[in-house]
This record gives structure tokens, C-alpha cells and sequence, in this order.
């Protein structure tokens, strides 16, 4: 995993991961995370994910908006916003990622191994459990 950290103005912070592919089914080509933190307490945690040259994304977010509760999930294929889900996250930024955005990463990379399309890396058993399907880096 690959991360940088990226200022764009006095109000926010922007962190950039770029997760190993390796842990990935052959099919997806670039898996990121980007985590902006606001001083106003405003939070967004992006997940990307591309696979032939296809890019599909969802949102964990926390901020004052008409159409969600303050804490809301645009899930998958395009985060838009007809498809958010209202949310209660906890307070604390690193929590959110810990216990939300993470494991529904584990989740993701699971699902996509069960996938038809899935099971086509030679090192396999190396990075997947196949009793929990999910990749060995999360545990």
C-alpha cells in the first residue's frame, strides 16, 4: 500500500492510498482509497476501483446536505447521490475507516474473488482464504 498525504487548502486534509492490486482478482487494474478530513468536523472516504478501464466508486460521508442524514453511504457503481443510504458513524475519523470503510473493503475484495470473473490469480493461495474469503492482508 502506497500513501500520500495532500493539503489543498486551509480547510481540509487529503490522504491517497493506493491498495496492492495483487490481493485483487487479474480483472481489476487500480484500487484506491482517498480520505479528506475537514476542519469543520466534514468527512469523506472514497473507495476506487478500477477494472478495465471501467472506474466504480462509493462514498462514506459525513456533512449537512438536503437529501441524507449527515452520515450517509453512496454505495457502488457510481456513488451517486439517488442511491445513498443514511448512516450514524462514529465520531472519531479513524474509527470510521477502521470499522466501516475497511472491512467493507475486505468485503468487497471477497466478493470479488467469489466472482465468476474471480478466480484467476496464479498466487491464489498465497493471498486468499478460501474459509473466509478474504484476502490474508486484513488479518
Amino acid at each position: 500500500m502506497h500513501s500520500r498525504i495532500r493539503h489543498t487548502n486551509w480547510s481540509q486534509q487529503v490522504t491517497d492510498l493506493t491498495l496492492d492490486v495483487e490481493y485483487y482478482p487479474d480483472h481489476v487494474d487500480g484500487v484506491s482509497l482517498e480520505i479528506r478530513a475537514y476542519t469543520n468536523g466534514d468527512v469523506h472516504v472514497s473507495y476506487h476501483e478500477t477494472r478495465a478501464g471501467e472506474r466504480r466508486q462509493c462514498r462514506w460521508d459525513r456533512h449537512d446536505q438536503p437529501y441524507n442524514a449527515r452520515d450517509h453511504f453512496h454505495p457502488l457503481p457510481d456513488a451517486g447521490t439517488a442511491t445513498a443510504v443514511d448512516q450514524n458513524y462514529s465520531t472519531d475519523l479513524t474509527r470510521v475507516i477502521e470499522k466501516t470503510a475497511l472491512p467493507w473493503v475486505g468485503e468487497r475484495v471477497g466478493s470479488l474473488w467469489r466472482s465468476p470473473t474471480g478466480l484467476t490469480r496464479s498466487n491464489l493461495s498465497e493471498t486468499f482464504d478460501p474459509t473466509t474469503h478474504l484476502p490474508r492482508f486484513l488479518y
